[in-house]
């Protein structure tokens, strides 16, 4: 990888950088929420996982035979639709993107604080089976929420009559920067079924 890619990405990075720390509170801040739930409330956080480890458990014994690279592949193209969902999405009105940032975060911490999920191997054993796959797909996850923050922000702003060149060269900019959302996602992908699966 050229160090000419690699300073390009982190111009982007670096240009879109409070939309980043804000994709970041909104992740960050409805994990803890997600956490404070099932502490504090554990017969709604139940309720709540109950319904969602149901489709969850069927897709996982749906690809309990497969090959190891199969579903790889299920979980990097699952993670690519929610990268795909905030980017599209920022352009029908922006509210998907922090929508999708502020459901992963508090799903993760409801996950991570239900004693169904971390019965036998603890909180710190879900925590240490999630940072493998977790340094990768976070990431990609904020990365994206950057962008489509970015987006929503400047298509606001042309709507509210303030037109702006920004639009049309941060839609350039998605093209330049998802080969690394990509890799990030597919090192996750890889990762979750060849390691973090191993730990729980």
């Amino acid at each position: 990888m050229s160090l000419r890619i690699l300073r390009y990405w982190h111009a982007i990075i670096k240009e879109h950088r409070l939309f980043l720390l804000v994709a970041s509170v909104l992740f960050f801040g409805s994990l803890v929420a997600g956490v404070l739930v099932g502490l504090l409330i554990p017969e709604t956080a139940a309720a709540l996982l109950e319904k969602l480890i149901q489709p969850l458990g069927e897709m996982a014994e749906s690809l309990r035979n497969k090959p190891l690279y199969i579903r790889a592949a299920y979980i990097f193209f699952n993670n690519a639709r929610v990268m795909i969902m905030m980017l599209v999405g920022a352009y029908l009105g922006g509210l998907i993107p922090p929508l999708v940032l502020l459901a992963n975060g508090f799903l993760i911490g409801l996950f991570g604080s239900s004693p169904v999920m971390t019965e036998g191997i603890g909180l710190a054993g879900f925590l240490a089976a999630l940072a493998p796959h977790g340094v990768f797909e976070i990431p990609a996850i904020l990365l994206s929420g950057m962008l489509g923050l970015r987006i929503a922000k400047e298509l606001w702003s042309g709507l509210l009559g303030r037109p702006t060149e920004t639009l049309g060269r941060v839609s350039r900019q998605i093209l330049g920067f998802s080969p690394l959302m990509i890799l990030l996602l597919l090192a996750a992908a890889i990762l979750e079924i060849y390691v973090s699966a191993r730990l729980i």
